[in-house]
């Protein structure tokens, strides 16, 4: 047997540039147009609805406080007297100039009672009820 040499031209042999590893392209799965309007409204719902309970939510915060009550007889409508709470006033001018002696402290704590109020802050034009004394 006999070795045959095969000679290679070498003048079409290029050069091996250094091998650069690129990270492959990311695809984002294409969705389909229902998927992405179910998720906008979907989106769009909530925002809207966090903003009505944020906006209604504050406002009914301030409202005034009101005697509470469903059905108020006659009778019991003559034990108080309806006002409204003027610029400057405090729940504790109200008692002085309201209560027909007594403590006014348990004057306050029966205005606070019967108006459901969470704590002494009055606002002027709220209407507040006062027990006759």
């Amino acid at each position: 047997m006999s070795a045959q040499i095969i000679e290679f031209p070498m003048h079409r042999v290029r050069s091996a540039s250094p091998a650069v590893r690129r990270p492959a392209p990311e695809v984002q799965p294409q969705m389909r147009p229902s998927v992405r309007i179910a998720r906008k409204a979907v989106g769009w719902g909530v925002l809207m609805i966090t903003a009505y309970v944020l906006f209604f939510g504050q406002a009914s915060a301030i409202q005034p406080a009101e005697a509470t009550g469903t059905a108020v007889s006659a009778a019991s409508a003559k034990n108080y007297i309806y006002i409204s709470v003027q610029s400057g006033d405090s729940l504790w001018s109200i008692a002085e100039r309201y209560s027909k002696g007594g403590d006014l402290r348990d004057f306050v704590q029966e205005i606070i009672s019967l108006n459901n109020m969470q704590d002494s802050v009055v606002d002027a034009g709220m209407r507040l009820a006062i027990p006759r004394s």
